[in-house]
């Protein structure tokens, strides 16, 4: 796979094609992850950053992270990495860049590939649960 770029900016920030981007790659509008970034974009913009992994040839996105507050505990980190560019790196490159703006993000584990990928790769830098 050829390098991508990464991109970090504040929720608030964002241009209006990049948030349809985000929301798009993550099951459309009505995704959980798709929720949490409207939420960030109309309750803590300023607080909450997404990061942006994109092709550097035609600027799609790849992968995407949004930190966000959580009331009462660490900030909350949701990660998606498109279908056909998983098990290249790309989330475990998000993890790292993440760490840059938060210590310990908190993050759930949805299903039995993202409990082991973040077992895997997390487990030293996040706070860990598991949905269900």
């Amino acid at each position: 796979m050829a390098r991508t770029r990464l991109r970090s900016k504040l929720v608030g920030n964002l241009t209006v094609a990049e948030y349809r981007a985000c929301s798009q790659l993550t099951m459309r509008e009505s995704g959980e992850m798709a929720g949490r970034l409207r939420d960030a974009w109309n309750e803590s913009p300023a607080a909450s950053r997404v990061l942006l992994l994109e092709d550097p040839s035609d600027g799609r996105l790849l992968a995407w992270a949004l930190v966000a507050p959580s009331p009462g505990r660490e900030p909350r980190l949701d990660v998606y990495v498109r279908r056909s560019h998983r098990r290249r790196g790309l989330g475990r490159r998000l993890l790292r860049a993440v760490n840059r703006y938060c210590e310990r993000p908190h993050v759930c584990g949805w299903d039995p590939r993202s409990k082991a990928f973040f077992q895997a790769h997390g487990r030293e830098r996040l706070t860990i649960s598991y949905r269900g």
